[in-house]
């Protein structure tokens, strides 16, 4: 239904620019796909789970593929900006609010042919970084000045830059604050207490706590998450 839809508009787009929001509810915890595609990995895996996350993740890529095709029919692929993101990581329930890496490391993609030339951009970037990014694209003008919570990415996606440069990145769930800073990134919980520290670039699987072996490190990452969290709870307020 969600595909049908957006094949809708592309098909019936006026002749001027639009956006276009495609949110898929796979995959997602729980799963429960059609059985044509859960055939396709029968007996493959050995897990019910990854065969209906196989299925899902199929299934969500064949309606991306009439997208695509939809947008080749009506002759605006190449006047196209693609761009595939996802909310989370791990399928199962519990995974949707870790702030362990494997809850929010997720990969994503931008696609404009002729514009974009293939490459890989191996920084860290947020979600809220596209809010930004296609605004200032699209020749956005606030009439006030905005707080963004993201940056302005074009220049580095479209090869003009070379590196987005250090930055601090913030996340919190009702069991969890994180902040990371560079290479490290400090987990705490809820009442903000029990720290670890990960050096993600080295330990992305973080098996390595160094919140014992470098406390300089978790103040220093804690003073930021403390004035972040309150710039945070007054935004929330106001």
């Amino acid at each position: 239904l969600i595909t049908d839809e957006a094949v809708r508009v592309i098909e019936e787009a006026p002749d001027k620019p639009f956006f276009l929001y495609v949110a898929y509810s796979v995959p997602h915890f729980p799963l429960d796909e059609p059985e044509p595609w859960l055939e396709l990995y029968a007996d493959q895996f050995g897990s019910e789970s990854r065969q209906w996350y196989a299925a899902s993740i199929t299934h969500m890529d064949a309606g991306i593929g009439r997208i695509i095709n939809a947008l080749d029919a009506s002759g605006m692929r190449e006047n196209t900006l693609v761009v595939f993101v996802n909310d989370n990581g791990g399928q199962k329930s519990w995974h949707s609010e870790t702030l362990y890496e494997g809850g929010i490391r997720v990969p994503g993609l931008a696609n404009w042919p002729g514009v974009l030339e293939p490459r890989l951009l191996a920084e860290p970037i947020h979600i809220v970084d596209w809010m930004p990014t296609l605004c200032s694209m699209a020749g956005c003008a606030p009439a006030s000045e905005l707080p963004w919570d993201g940056r302005d990415l074009w220049p580095v996606i479209a090869g003009r830059e070379a590196s987005i440069g250090e930055r601090t990145m913030y996340w919190k769930t009702p069991k969890a604050y994180a902040v990371r800073r560079g290479p490290l990134k400090l987990i705490v919980d809820a009442k903000r207490e029990n720290p670890e520290l990960f050096n993600v670039e080295e330990d992305p699987r973080e098996q390595r706590d160094l919140a014992a072996a470098h406390p300089e490190a978790v103040e220093e990452l804690r003073a930021v998450l403390e004035r972040i969290a309150r710039d945070d709870r007054s935004r929330s307020a106001g």
